[in-house]
């Protein structure tokens, strides 16, 4: 129960993620939305166009809460997942309720079903596992404790600052590429797609990264022991590698590692940094060359797939 709760947590994460990159997208729109809705319409319809402008802010929040103080295992963290967990089934029901009473919109709505059952799950599991007392006391107790040591030269400001700031540069990263490739006529990848693609973008990304570090420490006379993408992992138990899918980290997309050990006890601590900053030069190279080839994707074969 305490692994669905973490993966549950993670699903908070990734809803906080997407409706504070909407709000953010359409944040120029939200004042003529709600001019609209005061202006143009009256009773139900203006009521429903100022809650779909207020939605994605109001729900980033209850989304980014209930993810937090559920990893932080704070107080009130049942609440809140309880509520992001309602407002999950709530957001499912809508492109339910819109095929059954527009049936004519329904391959645009048939397009939202997979989503819509997504959230309706996720909504209907952590009503019942948040609302027990026992899973985020489970949580708390299967977190991983920090190695932080005083005088170490780390720092979890330092952390925080490069979490939070590789948040905002994606996006800021997603806010302009939409208008970039739009005036460009680039073709934009829409609905359920759009996040099959940044799954397996994210999936490659880490890929890279893990086998940047891979490579080089293989260079330098390490072993590799285990591997590391995502949900993916491969490791070696007794002699043999074995291959586990871990659904809990199945929305750890930045998640990965490289299990690479020294085979000499005199190994300098040298090769160990330059193992260490592997990962993210390949990563440098990889996103220098993405760039490349979406500033010259007009008229390629990669068109379709810049974004």
């Amino acid at each position: 129960m305490s692994q669905l709760a973490k993966f549950l947590s993670w699903c908070f994460a990734a809803a906080a993620f997407v409706f504070g990159w909407m709000f953010l997208a359409n944040l120029r729109y939200i004042p003529y939305f709600l001019h609209l809705g005061a202006a143009a319409f009256h009773g139900p319809q203006a009521a429903m166009t100022v809650w779909l402008a207020l939605l994605p802010p109001v729900a980033a929040v209850v989304y980014a809460t209930a993810w937090w103080t559920t990893r932080k295992t704070a107080a009130h963290a049942s609440a809140w997942a309880i509520a992001a967990s309602i407002l999950n089934i709530l957001l499912g029901l809508i492109p339910l309720l819109l095929f059954w009473r527009f049936p004519a919109g329904g391959r645009v709505f048939i397009s939202l079903a997979i989503p819509a059952l997504l959230l309706l799950f996720t909504g209907v599991a952590g009503v019942v596992v948040f609302s027990r007392c026992d899973v985020l006391p489970q949580v708390a107790a299967q977190a991983p404790r920090s190695s932080r040591r005083p005088g170490d030269g780390t720092s979890g400001l330092v952390d925080i600052a490069v979490q939070l700031g590789g948040i905002a540069a994606v996006l800021a990263g997603l806010f302009w590429l939409g208008p970039w490739g739009e005036a460009r006529g680039l073709p934009p990848s829409l609905g359920l797609w759009f996040w099959v693609e940044l799954f397996a973008a994210d999936l490659f990304v880490v890929a890279v990264h893990e086998l940047g570090h891979t490579a080089v420490g293989r260079a330098l006379g390490m072993r590799l022991r285990a591997f590391t993408v995502g949900p993916f992992r491969w490791h070696i138990r007794e002699g043999q590698w074995t291959f586990q899918f871990q659904p809990a980290n199945i929305l750890s997309l930045t998640g990965g590692s490289a299990g690479l050990v020294p085979t000499r006890l005199t190994d300098s601590p040298w090769r160990e940094v330059c193992m260490i900053a592997a990962g993210p030069a390949a990563n440098l190279c990889l996103g220098l060359a993405a760039m490349g080839a979406m500033f010259a994707a007009k008229g390629r074969p990669w068109e379709p797939a810049w974004q």
